[in-house]
Formats: structure tokens, sequence, C-alpha cells
């Protein structure tokens, strides 16, 4: 933030903005930075890829979309510019159906915007509220459970639904190794589905028969998924249904 509100007079080779573009361009964000003259000083790598040619040094701020969001915005800027108080406001997106969510910060050269598409994070939040609801929906049949494996096969957090199945205390399954809470003929079968599962980053099924703590060992079908981050697996999913 302080080499962005420094003063760029100088000529540095690549011309005047070639510094702060090659600062910002190491960023995942869209920021941009104006002068007192509502004009672009330099746009970040994600900036110019959300607003197009338009993010050009030298353009127009309200020439970055043509719409009234963009005037309202130009509005707030001045304001942060005239009393050097930072402000933070949504804004509709120049494409339909999405919202933007502006700070902007007061500097020496103008002002710096620090662009959030919150449309996404609305989204998320969406779709992780319905896959929580869907996942304990089916839980409360009391016929299956969701799980977490650690790539060396331990249980993860939460297990209270798989203690259910299983008839023991959530503590007992604190750390335990998902493979001993089958009967030893399937635990062969349940490991190598671990495996593939990791190996080849795709879903793998299994049928094991799962121990019940004072009861008969009860039929289940195992679901398992790579939790991946990119092209690294972090961890398996694994969805445990009474057959």
């Amino acid at each position: 933030m302080q080499a962005l509100c420094a003063p760029h007079d100088g000529e540095p080779e690549g011309g005047a903005n070639a510094g702060v573009e090659t600062l910002l361009d190491v960023t995942r964000d869209i920021i941009l930075l104006i002068d007192h003259e509502m004009k672009l000083i330099a746009a970040s790598r994600a900036a110019r890829g959300y607003f197009g040619e338009r993010a050009q040094p030298g353009a127009p701020l309200v020439g970055l979309a043509a719409s009234v969001a963009m005037l309202l915005l130009n509005e707030a800027a001045q304001r942060v510019m005239a009393s050097g108080l930072v402000e933070t406001a949504e804004y509709a997106a120049p494409f339909a159906g999405r919202t933007l969510s502006v700070t902007i910060h007061p500097c020496d050269t103008g002002a710096i915007l620090l662009v959030h598409d919150v449309t996404v994070i609305d989204s998320l939040a969406a779709a992780r509220a319905h896959a929580v609801a869907e996942t304990e929906a089916m839980i409360a049949t009391g016929m299956m459970a969701h799980v977490r494996l650690s790539l060396r096969g331990f249980l993860e957090a939460p297990v209270v639904a798989l203690a259910v199945l299983v008839g023991v205390e959530p503590q007992v399954l604190a750390d335990a190794r998902f493979t001993t809470l089958f009967e030893p003929a399937s635990r062969a079968t349940v490991d190598a589905a671990i495996e593939a599962a990791i190996d080849q980053q795709m879903s793998r099924i299994a049928d094991a028969m799962l121990l019940v703590a004072g009861a008969r060992p009860r039929p289940v079908r195992l679901g398992l998924s790579p939790i991946r981050r990119g092209t690294i697996v972090e961890a398996i999913a694994v969805a445990v249904v009474v057959r």
C-alpha cells in the first residue's frame, strides 16, 4: 500500500507506470489506482481482465463501464479524496446480475480502489448452505454418514454421524484409522478404494461390513471422492450408506 501511495512522477524503464503495474500484477485482486483528475494511473492484471481494454492508464474512471454505477463510484472517489476518509460501498457490476464491493483509499496521487465481485462470494455461500442442508437431511435418516479422511486414512472431524452408526461416543473415533471400523475381511477392499481415489483422483465405491458396538456387523456401501485443491488431493470425502 505504501508503494502504491508513493508519488509516481519518475520515468522508470518501460514508462512512468511500469513499476506500479508490475507491483499490481503480482496480486490476484482487482485494483485501480486513479489520480485527482479521476483518470487511471494503473490497473492490476485482474482489473484489466475484468474491465477489458478500457482499464488503460489515462482512461477516465467513469469510462470503465457504461452504467450509472460508475458515475456513483466516481462521486465516491471524489468524496474520499476530498475528505481523506476510506469509504466502502456496493455497486452494480458492468455485467448483469453481479455486484461489486469497492473500498476506496485516499493517497497522495489520488485514490486506490480495491474491488471485489461479491456475487461470487454470495454464490459460494449459497451453494455451501445448500450442500450442508442436503447432507444433514440425509444424515437425519440415520442410514448414512459423511466423513473426511486424511491421506493416511485417519478420520478427521466431524464424526458424530458415523459414531451413531457404529454405536460409540464420537471421542472414540477421534483420529481413528478408518479401516479399523470394518470386519477384517473388508479392510483390504476399503484400503484399495481409498488408495484408488487418491492415486486416480476419481470417485470410487466399495461394499464392506461395518463393525457395530454390541451388535452384528452392518453391511454398508462406501462412496469415496478425492477433495482436490487444483491438481493436489488434500483429503478424501466418504459417504457411508447402510445397505
